[in-house]
């Protein structure tokens, strides 16, 4: 399981809270993850199996899934082969 709290105004916890922030740490609805980079408006998670999800920010293509759409719900991150 992964919890998070803080910040969450571009839903960078990967669930819309209509900008407020998230006081007391909340599961999130990632599983199945290895390791977890949060940064200021966006978080990126590492999967056991190697893929990568990410939600949050997306206005410069952050979020690495090919769009400039801001995420609530984990995007999966197109990694060239």
């Amino acid at each position: 399981k992964v919890y998070g709290s803080g910040s969450n105004l571009f839903s960078q916890l990967c669930e819309s809270t209509d900008g407020d922030p998230v006081d007391f740490p909340k599961e999130l609805v990632v599983n199945n993850v290895a390791q977890i980079k949060a940064g200021r408006e966006s978080s990126y998670f590492l999967h056991h199996d190697g893929s990568v999800k990410s939600c949050g920010r997306n206005d410069e293509g952050q979020l690495g899934d090919g769009t400039f759409v801001d995420s609530d719900k984990p995007v999966k991150v197109d990694i060239p082969k």
